[in-house]
C-alpha cells in the first residue's frame, strides 16, 4: 500500500468538498456478505453531478477481492447491478477502490466481498 494510494482520496475529498454532493454511505456493514471483514478507511462515493441535477436516485452493487496479511485495497472490482444503469457505476467503483482493509486472518473468504453504494437526495 503506497502513501499516495491512501492520501489521494482525502485530498480529492477536501478539494471537492465545497461543491460535491456525497452519496449516503455508512461504514457500518460496509461489506454486506462478511461479518468480520470491514474497511478501516471508507471513502464514500461522490454523487454524479448530472444525477443531482436530474434528481436521479439509485444504487450500485459491486463485488471485489482483498488480500489477507497486508493493508489491502479492493481488487477485481466488478459491477453486479446498478439502477439506473449507466449512472452510478463509475462513482461507486472509484470510491470503493480507495477503501483500505487491514486483515491478518479471518475464517471468512477474502474473495467475492459485496458492497452497495446508495444514492439518495
Amino acid at each position: 500500500m503506497t502513501f499516495t494510494k491512501i492520501i489521494i482520496p482525502f485530498v480529492l475529498i477536501l478539494s471537492f468538498s465545497t461543491t460535491a454532493v456525497f452519496a449516503n454511505a455508512s461504514l457500518e456493514n460496509a461489506v454486506e456478505n462478511r461479518q468480520n471483514i470491514q474497511p478501516i478507511i471508507h471513502v464514500g462515493p461522490i454523487y454524479p453531478e448530472e444525477a443531482v441535477n436530474d434528481q436521479i436516485e439509485g444504487y450500485c452493487r459491486v463485488s471485489y477481492d482483498i488480500m489477507f496479511g497486508t493493508l489491502s485495497s479492493p481488487q477485481n472490482i466488478e459491477v453486479l447491478e446498478c439502477s439506473p444503469e449507466g449512472v452510478f457505476e463509475t462513482s461507486c467503483t472509484e470510491s470503493i477502490s480507495y477503501w483500505v482493509f487491514s486483515i491478518n486472518n479471518s475464517e471468512e473468504s477474502e474473495k467475492g466481498l459485496i458492497s452497495t453504494c446508495q444514492y439518495s437526495l
